[in-house]
């Protein structure tokens, strides 16, 4: 095991002015529609009528005395909404949160939202409730909120060897947000799909603002606030 492993690495700082930060694949802040109604559908979808099924996708959410019940019982999306179905698959998805509803005599009903639901505020939503994960493009990101925003917050990383086939891998990430912490308590607050090896924290505002670019294997990012893994830190 090499000199460093397991010790702490401080990585960077980030600013969140909006005190709700975005933790995220490196490759889907290109698709953030911001507080814009989403519209993107991923390039390597090809087939015209799933593009088209994919376009048309509506959002809903569960309302009633028991939603959340029937929201974990079916355990489809986080909270009591459900994102991004498409027009082709909205009957069956229906279907599933009725039959659990009616298995469980549950007080709660699946209804439409009026309208798309943008990507910052299924964020805003997830931080109201303390911290929870949410979908762009079909994939988890998780955001939390009540973090300070009067200055740059230190971003450690804590590297493991996992040993043959695995080698070097971070462990954990952690925002430190006060140099004084006398305890430390741990909550699950979601998941966050990784498809392109990176991730990144950063200002729910900030997505906006997202610029990458790519040259061979390398993928750059040019935002202030959101730092990178230095080199020597990189897996």
């Amino acid at each position: 095991m090499g000199a460093g492993f397991d010790e702490p690495i401080e990585l960077g700082v980030v600013t969140v002015p909006s005190g709700i930060v975005v933790v995220t694949d490196m490759g889907y802040p290109g698709s953030w529609s911001g507080s814009a109604p989403p519209s993107h559908v991923p390039d390597q979808i090809t087939d015209p009528d799933l593009r088209a099924s994919i376009a048309a996708a509506q959002d809903f959410r569960l309302v009633g005395r028991d939603a959340e019940a029937a929201a974990k019982e079916v355990g489809l999306q986080s909270l009591t909404y459900v994102y991004d179905i498409p027009r082709l698959g909205v009957a069956t998805i229906a279907a599933r949160y009725e039959e659990a509803i009616k298995r469980h005599g549950f007080d709660a009903k699946l209804e439409p939202e009026s309208s798309r639901i943008s990507h910052r505020e299924r964020a805003r939503r997830a931080a109201a409730a303390g911290g929870a994960d949410f979908i762009i493009d079909g994939v988890w990101s998780v955001a939390v909120g009540g973090l300070p925003n009067s200055g740059p917050l230190k971003v450690l990383g804590r590297r493991h060897d996992y040993g043959e086939g695995v080698g070097p891998r971070w462990s954990d990430i952690t925002i430190a947000l006060a140099e004084d912490q006398t305890s430390i308590s741990r909550a699950r607050l979601g998941i966050v799909g990784v498809d392109w090896a990176r991730m990144i924290a950063i200002d729910v505002d900030a997505l906006g603002s997202w610029y990458t670019s790519v040259h061979s294997t390398d993928l750059r990012m040019s935002l202030t606030g959101a730092p990178m893994l230095p080199p020597h830190a990189r897996a």
